[in-house]
């Protein structure tokens, strides 16, 4: 009877709750606990009071078909027990089963906390497939309603969640940070247009002062390095569609025409590009990108190569500060 007073007492501060329903919601989180299930069969059975399970059991029907209940309340008490630090990592997803010739479909936005995420809002969908942009928008607006002062650190969510009118209420000055998974389709470029070079040039700013934030220790090989030259870069090239196979992104697309080639310029210390260039030409060789290298590289700069840039004169050219990977027994 402890647990059902204790849990009482925690629930009477954020539900504005009769004592009877208060006392009746205690009995009914209890015997969920208990039998782990949500078949009110056997809920009824193991309530911690004397009434016979049969009156139990109408109790608990009686409240979830005819209680009203603010989940505005339910989702203040949820942050307030579970005391996730802020910011805040919210994700949005949706997730669909049937129970025989019912099926439901549930729009859920939540707090993430050490890999798992606390339900906050949700809506139940009368359809099948994806949520419209309007139902996700109605669901971010209700958690700024009952959070207003919530410090979040982004919003995720899976791709799934596109659309123009979607991400065009993502991208308003107010709205909350955002990290959306991207189809392999998806072409990307900024509000005003600019191209993705550009987009890349504008995130570097932000991707350099992350990394120097960071604690993670550099190699030794390249602190050893550092004390000879003033940048270490390694270049390399490869097939978009060899990229995308490897990333799993077009494991269920048959084999088909090469889609260009990209090269890549990676800043060994922060892991960071440098560069990056394509071509159309899905067959080109890397050596072909020599000279975008040689122009982008400065004295004291060590240059770590893959073997695809094999080319004598301009690898002359370089002088000393080539690493070039071994070609068979070569």
């Amino acid at each position: 009877m402890s647990q059902i007073n204790g849990l009482q007492a925690a629930l009477r501060t954020h539900l504005p709750w009769h004592g009877a329903r208060l006392t009746f919601l205690a009995l009914f989180l209890v015997a969920l606990f208990r039998v782990e299930t949500v078949n009110l069969d056997k809920l009824s059975s193991v309530f911690a009071n004397r009434a016979k399970p049969e009156s139990n059991y109408k109790r608990l029907t009686r409240f979830l078909r005819a209680f009203p209940v603010d989940f505005d309340d339910i989702a203040r008490a949820i942050v307030s027990w579970s005391q996730i630090p802020q910011p805040w990592t919210l994700s949005l997803d949706c997730t669909n089963w049937s129970f025989g010739s019912v099926h439901f479909n549930i729009l859920m936005l939540g707090i993430v906390h050490e890999g798992l995420a606390f339900p906050l809002f949700w809506t139940m969908l009368d359809k099948r497939g994806n949520s419209t942009s309007d139902e996700r928008i109605d669901l971010l607006d209700r958690f700024e309603r009952v959070f207003p002062n919530a410090q979040v650190r982004c919003l995720t969510g899976d791709r799934e969640f596109v659309g123009k009118d979607w991400c065009s209420y993502l991208l308003l000055p107010k709205t909350l940070p955002f990290r959306l998974r991207l189809r392999h389709s998806d072409q990307i470029s900024s509000r005003s247009g600019q191209s993705r070079q550009g987009v890349f040039r504008d995130l570097m700013p932000t991707l350099t002062a992350r990394w120097a934030q960071r604690e993670r220790p550099i190699p030794a090989s390249v602190v050893h390095a550092r004390q000879h030259f003033e940048q270490i870069w390694a270049a390399d090239g490869s097939v978009l569609e060899a990229l995308f196979r490897k990333l799993k992104s077009l494991q269920d697309c048959p084999a088909g025409q090469l889609a260009g080639k990209i090269c890549t310029v990676i800043d060994r210390g922060s892991q960071l590009p440098v560069a990056v260039w394509f071509t159309e030409d899905a067959k080109a060789h890397d050596a072909q990108f020599l000279d975008r290298l040689l122009a982008l590289a400065t004295a004291k700069t060590l240059l770590i190569l893959d073997r695809g840039f094999y080319d004598f004169y301009t690898l002359g050219a370089l002088g000393e500060c080539v690493i070039v990977k071994q070609i068979g027994g070569t």
